[in-house]
């Protein structure tokens, strides 16, 4: 099993270097300390989750998106596309297939000081040793890494 939260080791000045909208891999999540556990010979490297036998496994990933206003009155209405994935890589096909996805858009009144959503994906999937997960999300700068909010994992069934 494996469940990795949120990490604040991302840039966050990478995040917000990024157009607004764009699709990021999710590249560092805390995999060793707080409520983080790896076990029975999950491994974790730059983002992903690698699978060590064949089997059948639920697979989850919740992210915690939080919209702070500017306070100075003239806050944005514009929209928000918050999209969040979860994809497998596996060594029997080149590209990465998409196994979970959840999309919502979101426009924050003018006078919201704060905003907050959350999207949890689980799903049960058959993965072959070697198999590896990761996350992929928009508007990764409104996404909280608190390890409570925000995490990633799977455990064999």
């Amino acid at each position: 099993m494996a469940h990795l939260t949120g990490s604040t080791l991302d840039d966050p000045q990478l995040a917000l270097d990024h157009t607004r909208g764009t699709v990021l891999r999710v590249k560092e999540w805390e995999s060793n300390q707080g409520l983080a556990t790896l076990a029975n010979g999950m491994r974790y490297r730059d983002g992903y989750i690698k699978v060590p036998q064949d089997g059948l496994y639920y697979v989850y990933s919740q992210l915690y998106f939080r919209y702070m206003g500017t306070g100075e009155g003239e806050q944005s209405t514009e929209e928000h596309q918050l999209l969040h994935f979860t994809y497998k890589k596996s060594v029997t096909y080149r590209e990465p297939q998409q196994v979970m996805k959840s999309a919502r858009t979101k426009c924050w009144s003018k006078r919201s000081q704060y905003g907050l959503l959350s999207s949890y994906q689980g799903g049960v999937f058959r993965l072959r040793a070697g198999d590896r997960l990761f996350v992929q999300v928009s508007n990764v700068a409104m996404v909280s890494f608190e390890e409570a909010a925000s995490y990633f994992g799977a455990f064999m069934i």
